[in-house]
C-alpha cells in the first residue's frame, strides 16, 4: 500500500523530531490496509525515562508547530513505553528493554519499511 501525503508528512515531522531529541533505532513501517485505525507505526527507542519524557515532548512540540497536530498520549512518566496516537500514525517511544521485550519490529516484519533515511540529526 502507499501512505498518503499527508500522512507521510506526519510521519517525516514526527521522525524528525524524534532524531532532533536524539532518539535511536527509529524504524517506520507501513500499516496501511493491515490495520483499520493506524496507516503508519515510527519505533523509537530513548535511553531512559528522563529521555523518553524529552523524545515525547520533542516530538509533541515539533509536530504541533509544523501541522498543527496534537496526539492522544497512553502511558505517563513511569512508563516505559509510550504511544502518540496521531489517528493515521502511532508513534511507540520504547526503553530499549521494552522494546526488546515487545519486539514490534519482528511482530510487523512482513509490512513493509518506510524509508526515513534522510531524517537528519541537526536541522
Amino acid at each position: 500500500m502507499t501512505l498518503s501525503e499527508e500522512t507521510t508528512e506526519l510521519l517525516n515531522a514526527a521522525a524528525q523530531a524524534a532524531a532532533d531529541a536524539l532518539a535511536e533505532d527509529l524504524v517506520a513501517i507501513d500499516v496501511t490496509g493491515v490495520l483499520p485505525f493506524s496507516d503508519a507505526f515510527l519505533i523509537v527507542t530513548a535511553d531512559n525515562p528522563r529521555h523518553l519524557s524529552g523524545v515525547k515532548s520533542g516530538i509533541e512540540d515539533d509536530v504541533h508547530e509544523a501541522l498543527g497536530r496534537s496526539p492522544r498520549v497512553e502511558g505517563d512518566q513511569n512508563s516505559e513505553w509510550l504511544l502518540l496516537d496521531y489517528g493515521d500514525v502511532a508513534v511507540h517511544i520504547f526503553l530499549r528493554e521494552a522494546r526488546d521485550f515487545y519486539a514490534l519490529d519482528k511482530l510487523w516484519n512482513q509490512a513493509p519499511r518506510v524509508n526515513i533515511t534522510e531524517v537528519s540529526t541537526t536541522r
